[in-house]
């Protein structure tokens, strides 16, 4: 290929990312219409509750032992990549958003594990643990949509394209679909508040259940679970 074919190329490559960008800020905005601003306080409130802990106990020496370390561990991949979770979801980005919210799952299962002192390194998490019940179906579901030999799940998330020759096909530009969006936002709220209730219990183990910053944590917490919402964080349906 010759200098100009190349430039051509890519200047197909970055006007499509443009495109891609575009319509995912545009579903952004389509997608937290669709929440609710009940739910959207929900999440923020809960990620709120975990950085005044952190930053409370920033570099103040606590209680440890190896199960603290795994749990403090756990927890911090859990909210570092919460943000990006939350993108995923709602920007239309829906199979890459079951796909973490998998692994999200994995880890709250995790933390349970480790405190019940059944973890084994290399093994799956048993959902067993996972502390409502009624969330454990959605794992099954997450995995389908989130695997890609589940091609059929796959199309229904994408958007069509226009049809060429007779044949329909599907589109790489990202698609609003709120009957999707909403309960993996919703499992996303619920995973978050889980990893807050298990900091909270980790912070009271490392320090003082007394301490301002936990008593001030816990408060929002409860506050976020017994808030009536026309948008539920707890799955237990």
């Amino acid at each position: 290929m010759d200098k100009e074919e190349v430039s051509q190329v890519l200047a197909a490559g970055v006007e499509l990312e443009g495109v891609i960008f575009g319509t995912e800020k545009e579903i952004r905005e389509r997608s937290k219409s669709a929440y609710g601003q009940e739910l959207l306080d929900a999440r923020l409130i809960i990620f709120g509750a975990c950085t005044l802990l952190l930053r409370s106990y920033s570099g103040v020496p606590g209680k440890t032992d190896q199960s603290v370390s795994d749990r403090l561990t756990l927890i911090s991949v859990a909210l570092q990549g919460a943000s990006a979770t939350e993108t995923l979801i709602s920007e239309g980005q829906y199979a890459k958003g079951a796909a973490a919210l998998k692994q999200d799952m994995e880890v709250v299962v995790r933390i349970h594990e480790t405190v019940a002192g059944v973890a084994k390194a290399g093994t799956t998490p048993q959902l067993k643990y996972l502390p409502t019940a009624g969330a454990r179906r959605f794992y099954g579901e997450l995995n389908d949509v989130a695997h890609p030999s589940n091609i059929g799940r796959l199309r229904e998330l994408l958007a069509l394209a226009e049809p060429a020759g007779g044949a329909a096909g599907v589109s790489p530009v990202p698609e609003f679909r709120p009957a999707v969006a909403i309960p993996l936002y919703q499992l996303h709220v619920y995973l978050l508040f889980e990893t807050s209730l298990e900091l909270i219990k980790l912070m009271a183990e490392m320090y003082s259940v007394d301490d301002a910053p936990i008593q001030t944590a816990s408060r929002l917490i409860i506050y976020v679970r017994d808030k009536p919402a026309s948008q539920s964080t707890s799955p237990h349906s």
